[in-house]
This record gives C-alpha cells, sequence and structure tokens, in this order.
C-alpha cells in the first residue's frame, strides 16, 4: 500500500496529538481529533482515523470527516494519491459515530471481509502503550 501524498496528518499529529490508538487487523491505527477551537476553526478535518501498514512509518489509507466549503461534512477516503467521497452528512457526528461509519469503509479498503476483533470491532491498546513504536 502507498503512502498517503497528503501529508497534513502529520501536521495535525503534532499539533494536537492522538485521542485513539487501537490495531485494526494487520494495521496500526491513529485517531485524530481536532478540536473546535478558535486555534482551529478553519481545519478542514474534524476526525482522522490514519492506517498504517506493517511497520510503515507513514500511513497509507486515511478515513476522514472533513468540511466543504458549503457547510456540509463529507465522510472521505484517502489512499496513496487517490481520494474519494464516500458519504455527505448534513450535522457533525460524534466522534462515535464517525468511526461506526469509518471503520467498515476502512476494512474494505484493507481487503479485510469483516472487521477486526472478535466483537466486530477494532481492538484498542490499554492508555499509554505506543504501538505505532515496534
Amino acid at each position: 500500500m502507498d503512502a498517503l501524498r497528503d501529508m497534513s496528518w502529520m501536521r495535525l499529529l503534532c499539533s494536537i496529538g492522538t485521542a485513539e490508538r487501537f490495531k485494526f487487523g494487520s494495521f496500526r491505527a491513529i485517531a485524530l481529533v481536532v478540536p473546535p477551537t478558535p486555534a482551529h476553526h478553519n481545519e478542514r478535518y474534524r476526525y482522522r482515523l490514519l492506517f498504517f501498514e506493517g511497520l510503515a512509518s507513514s500511513p497509507g489509507l486515511a478515513v476522514n470527516l472533513e468540511s466543504d466549503l458549503l457547510g456540509s461534512w463529507l465522510l472521505t477516503v484517502q489512499a496513496g494519491s487517490s481520494r474519494r467521497v464516500a458519504a455527505s452528512l448534513d450535522a457533525l457526528p460524534s466522534y462515535a459515530r464517525f468511526k461506526e461509519l469509518a471503520l467498515p469503509l476502512a476494512a474494505g479498503e484493507c481487503g479485510q471481509e469483516s472487521l477486526p476483533g472478535t466483537d466486530g470491532t477494532a481492538s484498542t491498546d490499554s492508555p499509554g502503550r505506543d504501538i505505532l513504536k515496534a
């Protein structure tokens, strides 16, 4: 899987940190939640799930909730240099709802028939454990 060409994930990761880290099948995933503050009021993304394959240092897949110029929220999928709109939402969903919508999209992009985990969800690592480090 090719790395994302959009490097804005790195800026967000450094400026706001991660909201959640979890395993997703053979992928490592991190969630970025951009707070609605004056410093981020013009930020394009509200939520991002970044998926790292194996020991890759850059994500190959991102599922995002981003705003458009008309005030709608778009659920988008990025892989390498491609980007597609998966859904348009009239209202801002909660992070939990975003994740419910995003994980099946990620499973499809990662070539998985169903969501990883025994309960149909991704397995979350315990707090403080950095799964991005080998």
